[in-house]
């Protein structure tokens, strides 16, 4: 993800990556070519970045607390309370007061202001490794996907024959 912000930043300051300025006296003019393939890496960077740790995080959070004792339950509903607002909060900035500074300041503020709370993110999170509790993964991923995939495809399947006895 900050690769991709990196990219954006690049893109959103150097006038030369960017696409003519367009009004009402002229059309805009599509971005092709190096301009257009410099935005979709960003933007997919952006994307593949985030969806690994949308994934990740909520999961490395909740396995740092015993699901055993009645302390460990507590805190681990105490953890995914404070990481939705915090993901609440951060949105609400995001669509605040980033938007703001991108639109009055210029789009290179707005993206650097994600890519410094990303690169400020990394020294914070990796500050706790010594005392993260790491589960290590047992048995095959595919195994894994092969279990959930047949899974729903037994659903899908007792799901369709009841639809078809309804009708």
């Amino acid at each position: 993800m900050k690769m991709g912000l990196i990219v954006l930043t690049i893109q959103a300051r150097d006038p030369s990556l960017k696409a003519p300025k367009c009004d009402r006296d002229r059309p805009c003019e599509e971005v092709n070519g190096g301009k257009a393939a410099m935005l979709f890496v960003g933007l997919y960077l952006v994307a593949l970045g985030v969806g690994g740790i949308k994934g990740s995080l909520p999961a490395h959070g909740g396995e740092q607390f015993d699901e055993t004792t009645p302390s460990g339950r507590k805190q681990r509903s105490t953890f995914f309370n404070y990481f939705v607002f915090c993901l609440s909060c951060g949105a609400l900035i995001a669509v605040t007061f980033v938007v703001w500074i991108e639109d009055n300041k210029g789009w290179q503020w707005g993206f650097a202001i994600s890519t410094i709370s990303i690169f400020l993110s990394i020294p914070v999170f990796l500050s706790g490794s010594p005392i993260y509790k790491n589960k290590i993964p047992s048995g095959s991923p595919l195994t894994t996907i092969l279990k959930v995939s047949a899974i729903i495809l037994i659903s899908l399947h007792y799901q369709g024959k009841r639809l078809c006895n309804v009708s």
